[in-house]
């Protein structure tokens, strides 16, 4: 295992690659000598080296210490890209998405980003439940959970199941409210458990004009439930598999990566097909419910996304 720190490089997705003795330099010195260790225990992992995973083996090595400042804002902006603080959830460049009173995920968000990569800390299955547990119990500690008898309240339960939601629909509001199992479809996805309470936020950052609203924490037999507000979507039809394709390359720029998957270097968009995807009574397209593959922790990935 490498040992000089002039020749280990740290990759971080919105900064060049640099040195971890540059690196180094940027924390806080009196971080400076536990985040060494850090490193090279991230390398004896083979974990991508980073700087939420060298912060995150850090924590592990010390649990007691609290974030640095650099951990703190990439808590920040993650949080940030999610609410803008008075209310209102905001897309990736900062316009709004949707307005509602139960959309501060700041009480919801985990402390640390998870590593990508390797995971020897624990199976997916158990990680699962632990983030379905944390996302619980900090919704009830804040005010923001949903007990399951509860949900008809949001409106008309829709017969039978999609693939991952149980749905309402409030036809005078004009709104369709979902509960989502965040974990129905991992297998496809394969995003990491702990990004589960941000997914929404990428979709309304491609897709602003079919935004999500964060509407409270549900469960269901201890399975943690994300339910979701959504503008119902008048439709005329559904558009060609075609004008799905030129939207997605010549509006987002993803690129074909197989007959039903588009994207990037930090996201794949696929499952474009059925009423995922619908045709407005203005013409325009309206994407309900694509699977969004994450190829990066979610901070980058919001970080990352263009401004639209």
């Amino acid at each position: 295992m490498e040992k000089d720190l002039t020749k280990i490089i740290v990759k971080d997705f919105k900064t060049p690659p640099m040195t971890a003795e540059e690196w180094l330099l940027t924390q806080p010195e009196a971080w400076r000598e536990l985040e060494t260790e850090a490193i090279y225990e991230c390398l004896r992992r083979k974990w991508p080296l980073h700087t939420g995973n060298i912060q995150m083996v850090a924590r592990e090595i010390e649990p007691e210490r609290p974030l640095n400042a650099m951990a703190q804002d990439n808590v920040r902006r993650l949080q940030d890209a999610a609410y803008d603080g008075g209310g209102v959830v905001a897309d990736a460049a900062g316009g709004v998405a949707r307005t509602g009173d139960r959309s501060d995920i700041r009480v919801l968000a985990p402390q640390m980003a998870a590593p990508y990569g390797e995971h020897p800390d624990g199976s997916t299955r158990d990680r699962r439940e632990a983030e379905s547990e944390r996302l619980v119990a900090a919704a009830k500690r804040n005010g923001l959970f949903i007990p399951e008898n509860d949900l008809p309240k949001f409106g008309e339960k829709q017969s039978g199941r999609t693939g991952e939601s149980e749905v309402y629909t409030n036809k005078a509001d004009g709104v369709v409210v979902k509960s989502k199992n965040p974990y129905a479809k991992a297998p496809i996805k394969n995003n990491v458990p702990e990004d589960a309470i941000y997914e929404h936020l990428v979709h309304n950052a491609l897709f602003p004009d079919t935004a999500y609203a964060l509407e409270g924490i549900s469960e269901h037999l201890g399975d943690v439930r994300i339910v979701l507000s959504q503008d119902f979507v008048q439709s005329v039809r559904r558009p060609s598999h075609e004008r799905i394709g030129r939207y997605l390359a010549e509006r987002l720029g993803l690129r074909k990566e197989d007959d039903y998957t588009y994207g990037n270097d930090y996201v794949s968009v696929t499952d474009v097909e059925g009423d995922n995807v619908l045709v407005d009574i203005d013409e325009n397209l309206r994407f309900i419910d694509p699977l969004i593959k994450f190829k990066r922790p979610a901070v980058e990935v919001l970080d990352a996304l263009p401004s639209r």
